[in-house]
């Protein structure tokens, strides 16, 4: 097993970019290394836009064909994910996401792009589910374009009531609970 549970990925450098710095190859090297790196975070970034935003089309074009997703909800192929998340906006769940920086581990033509990310999504009771996520995504180089070819999240949900600080809930019988203030969790 390799860095990141993916099988067979060693990562060049910490950074994503060759280590030899001795060479006019190794810049160009290096000058390749640091485009495949932004094309990298532009994809993932260009994927969770139009995931928030609805894009469906954009939202597809940054999987590969054969590209699968398991994340809290949903364990399947990628197409199959547009598909489900375009029927929970259709249903009207709009989730919010807010997501970190790309952090990519270069391997050409193979990478992996994590990123942090809270979501946050209303429910039916009136509380919101806060989801607190690390996201990790496999991507490959094919035809001289870089997609989606694996998308995992490893979530922490904390249910936060939609109550002002300080109004007291019950909690089973007779425990009264103040409404604390929500902190993301550590480490």
């Amino acid at each position: 097993m390799g860095v990141l549970g993916v099988d067979g990925f060693e990562p060049d450098s910490v950074r994503g970019l060759p280590a030899d710095r001795g060479s006019a190859g190794s810049a160009v090297s290096r000058l390749r290394a640091a485009a495949d790196v932004v094309e990298i975070q532009q994809v993932v970034l260009a994927e969770r836009e139009a995931h928030t935003q609805g894009w469906w089309r954009q939202m597809s074009a940054c999987y590969h064909e054969d590209a699968e997703v398991a994340i809290t909800w949903f364990r399947g192929s990628a197409a199959a994910f547009v598909e489900q998340s375009r029927e929970l906006r259709r249903r009207g769940v709009m989730p919010a996401v807010q997501a970190g920086p790309v952090t990519v581990h270069l391997n050409s033509p193979r990478a992996v792009a994590t990123a942090g990310a809270v979501l946050q999504v209303p429910s039916a009771d009136g509380a919101e589910l806060t989801t607190y996520m690390r996201l990790l995504f496999q991507l490959e180089k094919r035809h001289e374009a870089w997609r989606i070819s694996g998308f995992r999240g490893v979530a922490r949900t904390v249910p936060v009531p939609r109550a002002a600080a300080g109004d007291s809930h019950r909690c089973g019988r007779s425990n009264p609970l103040r409404v604390p203030a929500v902190v993301p969790p550590t480490a």
